[in-house]
């Protein structure tokens, strides 16, 4: 028989109910449990060993719902668990049938340095993926049109047949070369 929640106006698992959901025990810990309580804004309330609170009342990132452990060779096994369980620490902060300022959002749990250096490469190797498909060249008069918008500073290019030859001259009393650089199509 599914378990009822303690949550005063929550119906779920109650008789005359269709819903059944998961329901999580108030913790041994005095602390913890003074913060259910507290969370919970019953009056008069103390629970007994049958107080149980439903996950709806927690956050997705606080239940646990499959345990995730790395083989030997690297291969991560997933396997779903029978019964939800609650991360360490967590307490009820979702109440849509009270007041709203009982409920809150907690803040995410913080991503370690590796998780946000993989996301900075996936997402700089995706932006590399996306300019060099952007950035193809498929003839030399395709080439030749792109440059006035390429954008290339300070140096000046000379379109003669066949090749293009870029220039870096000083800005000096002077004018004198500092670098040329000759493409040529073979």
């Amino acid at each position: 028989m599914p378990r009822k929640c303690s949550v005063p106006c929550c119906r779920s698992n109650y008789d005359g109910t269709t819903e059944r959901i998961s329901t999580f025990k108030f913790p041994n810990d005095p602390n913890l449990r003074e913060k259910w309580i507290k969370c919970i804004n019953p009056k008069d309330f103390q629970p007994t060993k049958y107080s149980y609170v439903c996950v709806k009342r927690f956050e997705p990132h606080l239940v646990i719902y499959e345990d995730k452990k790395q083989k030997p060779n690297g291969e991560l096994l997933i396997t779903k668990r029978s019964y939800p369980t609650l991360v360490s620490g967590a307490y009820p902060t979702s109440f849509l049938n009270q007041s709203p300022y009982l409920s809150k959002t907690l803040p995410l749990k913080r991503k370690t340095p590796e998780e946000r250096r993989s996301e900075i490469e996936e997402r700089c190797n995706l932006q590399f993926e996306a300019w060099c498909a952007a950035d193809n060249i498929t003839s030399f008069e395709d080439f030749v049109s792109q440059l006035p918008q390429k954008g290339i500073g300070d140096w000046i290019y000379v379109v003669q047949d066949e090749s293009v030859l870029f220039l870096k001259l000083s800005n000096g009393c002077v004018c004198r070369l500092l670098c040329h650089v000759e493409l040529k199509i073979i």
